[in-house]
């Protein structure tokens, strides 16, 4: 009996930090039900809404686990070991930081316009990063690839080539920009665009990044949620 009184008490305090976490997510003031809390939160946060349906299940649960006699909840039944996990998981989730910060390479190496593609190449691989942002005095100028550098190199360009001769205007393309208080579900709308996010003090291209999101750190984020 201690192994599921143990399970019961784990999974009422998943419940409770779960009930927490909906209500800073809704940001209502009065009381409302579990189950109202995760319909108004699924439409503010897209993790709410993917796990929307068992969240609800879990409410239904935390009813049939506890009752209440004389005032006081009395645990009646006892979930199982697994029912526990996942519903632990899924609160861990729910309380994460949410910031596309947390997840972003940090610190950003970054070239200017005039160094070269030797130098390009050293500072990518000492960020083990395909991508490098490039910027002058007055902001964001482009972002270089290992695909540019090889193509250049390719097509006769020397390695004491300047980036400088490699920038085009389309470069400026590749890139967004987000705030350093951005929420994930805006970086998960704007990264399908260009595939690099550079993260700064207001999400302005003059302010230098203090992160990078690129497909690895997406996928360490998506790995983070299953």
């Amino acid at each position: 009996m201690k192994e599921d009184r143990s399970l019961a008490d784990r999974f009422l305090d998943a419940y409770a930090r779960a009930e927490t976490a909906l209500n800073r997510k809704w940001g209502g003031e009065e009381y409302i039900s579990f189950v109202s809390l995760v319909t108004h939160a699924s439409t503010r946060d897209r993790f709410v809404r993917a796990h929307a349906q068992e969240l609800k299940e879990y409410a239904q649960l935390r009813n049939a686990i506890v009752h209440q006699r004389d005032g006081k909840d009395e645990i009646i039944a006892t979930p199982t070991q697994q029912v526990t996990q996942d519903f632990e998981r899924i609160c861990q989730q729910l309380e994460a930081d949410r910031y596309i910060l947390s997840y972003a390479s940090k610190p950003v190496q970054l070239a200017t316009p005039a160094q070269t593609i030797q130098e390009a190449f050293a500072l990518m691989t000492q960020a083990k990063s395909m991508k490098l942002p490039v910027y002058t005095n007055d902001g964001f100028a482009g972002l270089i690839t290992m695909q540019d550098l090889c193509e250049a190199l390719l097509q006769g360009h020397p390695h004491a080539t300047h980036l400088q001769e490699l920038l085009q205007e389309e470069m400026k393309d590749r890139v967004t920009f987000l705030a350093k208080d951005a929420r994930i579900e805006q970086a998960h709308n704007v990264f399908a665009k260009a595939g690099v996010i550079l993260i700064t003090e207001h999400g302005k291209p003059h302010q230098k990044p203090i992160g990078i999101v690129t497909s690895n750190d997406y996928q360490r984020l998506l790995a983070s949620f299953l």
